[in-house]
């Protein structure tokens, strides 16, 4: 089970990993589960703990994604190679780069 993969590539510790559940991801080493796989998008496993990527809706609905830089106690959040989705019903989806872009924390 912990070697078999998905339709697009995704192990069972690749997407442990992904979704920060640190006990699945031992329980799946110690069933012997790959630790020096490559996940679909060329990172290695490891490179893809490391990633601190979040998605951040805030309370007027808007989306951004963006590397979080930083965080201080009123949750006011650093957010680096950042963008905003849009989601329209006559467009689609549009993604506006923002680079560098900080989101107040009372506004998530």
């Amino acid at each position: 089970m912990s070697k078999s993969k998905d339709k697009h590539g995704i192990t069972p510790i690749l997407a442990a990993i992904w979704e920060g559940h640190i006990a699945c991801v031992e329980l799946l080493l110690q069933k012997g589960a790959k630790k020096d796989g490559v996940a679909p998008d060329g990172k290695s496993y490891f490179e893809s703990a490391e990633s601190n990527t979040v998605s951040i809706i805030t309370s007027d609905g808007r989306n951004f994604i963006g590397t979080l830089k930083g965080f201080d106690q009123t949750i006011n959040m650093i957010l680096d190679e950042s963008h905003e989705r849009v989601y329209s019903t006559t467009t689609g989806v549009e993604q506006v780069m923002l680079g560098l872009h900080i989101i107040r924390g009372d506004n998530v």
